[in-house]
């Protein structure tokens, strides 16, 4: 995974925004920029109405040809003003914000689709869990309270430098920008250093943390059984005083960065004071200069105190950032494929010479000089050792893997010069357990072949062996599937799963362990139904069960990653 850096973060989060979300942010900015110039401005009347006001009690005139009460009523109504501009700007970073989230999970939905199935199986549940919740939500962050925040304190700081320059006050102004740099860039950039990693420290411990609870919970009986819950429950809460003792380092940091900016301010404040004390210590006459240093400097802090206060948020930005970007920029092994070679009715599926090794382990060889055909109907078996590459085999045959070193033909093409939505459409695979949706019986059917209908729906059930369950639901094809409250077994679930392949016809039935988690009844169902098919359709079983591979025309042996056909092997018909 590659380690970008903040820069690179910060554009790579820019350049997801659509053009619109920019022109609402450059809104957003302006709208913020004009709220801080009219509240600088409010302070700036106050002192010329104050100052005008003074230099009238002692008969000097006005130092600007106004009336002192003119500039008292600019005051109010730039002070009524600078309401609307603030809700301008805190509704548009929100509503960027909003619409940013919506963008992301889609960009995070659309990654996950195009990198499934193969670079997925590399990921835990539990760190795709967190990247879908915890880190899109961190990154609400830059877009609401990073980006206008930044150019806000640029003009602000640059404005208030001006007039001040405009009224003669250069020192105040030097003085000004010099705090103003200090709280607003010095002191974040320091404390974001300080920092360090702490975020990304957070962010990882946080998805390991999700990881593991998941899996905890989906190991609660075996946990349960052996008597191990007290060891777990233990595991759980080492594991989450770790997060909490992260998340605690980061929020004591940024208190103690906050009180620094504090300090400094104060500090401000005081020279301001001490400023406009030596100017009417000078003898001053026009008393702009100490209203200056007291009313408006001190309160045009502001953006500066923002940008201060981004250093412990952008450390957790920067780091589900990294993770978010990876995820969207990372390359599928299967590129998809759209041309005019479909992949129609098999006739014969060869493999030659096929070699593979993962990705990321080079070095170990899965699946070595792999020779095998089949058929164009009857039922292949293989069998071998639990992570002997069984599954990778077939994962090969759907493409779902690339095929580096071997040829995979379909017929007389190349499996990976064909279309891929036409392989799909040929393919159906079945693993051990069947996923229901929680919808009805009928939508979960036509989850396989949406323009299906209720005959064709009924008539795959009832090859499935399964039409009995579905007169005796409440609500026949329409009742709703809710493993909570209606009592399917895993039996039953398989034979709705083998439904839907019947329902979708395919050319090629892959099927890895389907009977591994039924009972031995509904595994004959399953196999009779199995054998009935393969007369028409080709079917590779891959299991470790030997009644299984009994129905088996053929049987193969996996071992150290060798193909064989398997000796002395009685072959039964069911």
């Amino acid at each position: 995974m590659n380690k970008k850096s903040k820069i690179a973060l910060m554009k790579g989060l820019f350049s997801k925004m659509s053009t619109r979300l920019k022109m609402l942010d450059l809104l957003a900015s302006i709208s913020g920029t004009l709220s801080e110039c009219i509240s600088v401005a409010m302070y700036l009347f106050c002192a010329l109405a104050i100052n005008d006001g003074l230099n009238q009690i002692y008969n000097i005139g006005t130092s600007t040809g106004i009336p002192y009460y003119v500039w008292a009523i600019l005051a109010i109504v730039f002070g009524i003003l600078k309401g609307p501009m603030r809700y301008a700007e805190q509704y548009l970073n929100h509503n960027i914000a909003f619409h940013m989230l919506a963008e992301i999970r889609h960009y995070v939905y659309e990654a996950l689709e195009r990198l499934a199935p193969a670079k997925l199986e590399e990921k835990k549940n539990g760190d795709m869990l967190s990247l879908m919740t915890a880190d899109i939500e961190t990154l609400e962050v830059f877009y609401a309270h990073t980006l206008s925040p930044m150019l806000i304190a640029l003009l602000s700081g640059l404005t208030i430098f001006i007039i001040g320059i405009c009224f003669g006050a250069w020192q105040l102004s030097l003085i000004y920008l010099s705090f103003y740099l200090i709280i607003g860039i010095l002191t974040p950039i320091i404390s974001f250093k300080i920092i360090g990693n702490t975020g990304n420290k957070q962010r990882k411990q946080y998805a390991e943390f999700s990881a593991y609870f998941m899996e905890s919970l989906d190991c609660t009986l075996p946990i349960v059984t052996t008597g191990k819950e007290n060891e777990k429950l233990k595991e759980v809460d080492l594991k989450s005083k770790e997060l909490n003792s992260s998340i605690s380092e980061i929020k004591w940091k940024n208190g103690c960065q906050g009180r620094i900016n504090e300090l400094w301010l104060g500090l401000a404040g005081f020279v301001f004071a001490i400023m406009a004390i030596i100017n009417v210590i000078n003898g001053e006459i026009n008393f702009i200069y100490p209203l200056l240093a007291i009313l408006v400097m001190p309160g045009a802090f502001r953006p500066a105190l923002a940008l201060g206060a981004l250093p412990g948020s952008l450390s957790n930005t920067f780091a589900s950032a990294d993770r978010f970007l990876n995820l969207i920029e990372e390359k599928p092994e299967v590129e998809e494929r759209e041309n005019n070679i479909k992949a129609g009715k098999l006739s014969e599926l060869k493999i030659e010479n096929l070699n593979y090794s993962y990705p990321d382990q080079k070095d170990k060889i899965v699946l070595r000089n792999i020779n095998l055909t089949i058929p164009s109907n009857g039922i292949i078996g293989i069998k071998g050792p639990s992570g002997n590459g069984k599954s990778t085999l077939l994962n090969l045959i759907k493409h779902h893997r690339k095929v580096e070193d071997g040829t995979i033909y379909w017929n007389n093409s190349k499996i990976d010069e064909i279309d891929s939505n036409s392989l799909r459409q040929s393919i159906a695979s079945m693993e051990q357990d069947t996923y229901l949706f929680k919808e009805s019986l009928r939508d979960n059917m036509l989850e396989a072949k949406p323009d299906a209908t209720d005959n064709e729906i009924n008539h795959a059930l009832e090859r499935a062996s399964i039409s009995k369950l579905v007169d005796s639901l409440p609500n026949g094809l329409d009742t709703y599937i809710d493993n909570e409250n209606l009592n399917i077994s895993t039996g039953e679930k398989q034979r709705i799963g083998l439904a839907r392949i019947l329902l979708r016809n395919p050319n090629l039935i892959l099927l890895d362990e389907p009977t591994s988690n039924v009972d031995s009844l509904t595994e004959s169902i399953m196999l009779k139904t199995f054998k009935e098919i393969s007369k028409e359709i080709p079917i590779v079983i891959v299991s470790h069960s030997e009644s299984t591979l009994d129905i088996a025309d053929k049987i193969y042996e996996l071992k150290n990653g060798a193909l064989e056909e398997a000796k002395n092997v009685k072959i039964h018909n069911i």
